[in-house]
């Protein structure tokens, strides 16, 4: 009898587990549909203007001990480059290299691991050649929306950014850092972060995706 308990016990434990990881992964699909929909709304403003643009929507990771689910967009459009950055579950060693973010954390109220944080904005790489910098390497694209939310940006860099502070959601915010420092590191940007749980409709998403679209640089 006690060993058909434990079956019992254990069954009922492995279906709770199935039933938190359907739920889970739900909601990883959930994001890099949102994602999705704001780079095709985007894309259908733009009319297809042959303009720079670049995607990453692959979403939710593992590699080894440690894990990450983001999402990138990139697009060109009245003379500025304009961004997009889904960031869900922040890579284990991206927090530990980014004292910085901590506090970011803090300000914002998230939880370090999963922010659940939409950031909208445009760069402002400092030269033309910067930007085409920005263009042609696929590691910058990916890694200065991460350095807006100082992840992966160690202490000496730091020490040498400018940037709005405390961080709050829906508020215009700035980030730039000093020349010295690199192409490396973002230059320059305006951007609003957004809580993710915030966005429940299509029309709360086309109302960032459009505000953006009206931003200068």
């Amino acid at each position: 009898m006690s060993n058909y308990r434990e079956l019992k016990g254990a069954f009922m434990v492995k279906s709770e587990l199935v039933t938190v990881l359907k739920s889970v992964d739900l909601f990883h699909k959930t994001c890099i549909l949102m994602l999705s929909d704001f780079i095709s709304y985007v894309k259908d403003r733009l009319l297809g203007k042959n303009l720079f643009m670049w995607e990453d929507v692959s979403g939710y990771g593992v590699w080894h001990k440690v894990s990450q689910h983001v999402g990138n967009f990139v697009f060109e459009h009245n003379n500025c480059l304009k961004f997009a950055f889904l960031l869900i579950k922040a890579n284990e060693d991206a927090i530990r290299n980014g004292p910085g973010y901590k506090d970011v954390c803090a300000d914002l109220q998230v939880d370090l691991r999963f922010p659940l944080l939409f950031v909208t904005g445009v760069y402002q790489p400092l030269s033309s050649g910067n930007a085409d910098q920005f263009r042609k390497d696929l590691n910058l694209r990916r890694a200065w929306p991460q350095h807006l939310l100082k992840l992966q940006v160690p202490d000496h860099v730091l020490q040498k950014v400018k940037c709005s502070s405390p961080y709050c959601f829906n508020q215009e915010l700035s980030f730039e850092t000093d020349p010295s420092v690199g192409n490396w590191w973002c230059n320059s940007a305006q951007f609003k972060i957004w809580r993710v749980t915030d966005i429940k409709d299509q029309k709360t998403l086309v109302k960032i995706a459009d505000e953006l679209l009206c931003k200068q640089g």
